[in-house]
């Protein structure tokens, strides 16, 4: 997950939620919400790294029930 938006731990200061929180009505209250959505799909779709249809699968391993 750091990966996707360059974050490194050991030199970078990670964001709280509350910073992330006042991010995303930055966002909003300017209406850019959807243009940031569409600009990323877009630039997915151009590098061949959007998926249009799949399945999910939930791999969590679980110990076995006992009786």
């Amino acid at each position: 997950m750091r990966g996707f938006p360059g974050i490194e731990l050991d030199r970078d200061p990670v964001r709280d939620a509350t910073r992330l929180l006042h991010f995303r009505h930055c966002l909003e209250r300017r209406d850019l919400t959807r243009a940031l959505f569409d600009a990323i799909a877009t630039m997915l779709d151009e590098r061949g790294r959007l998926m249009r249809q799949g399945l999910i699968v939930d791999a969590t391993i679980t110990p076995p029930a006992r009786n």
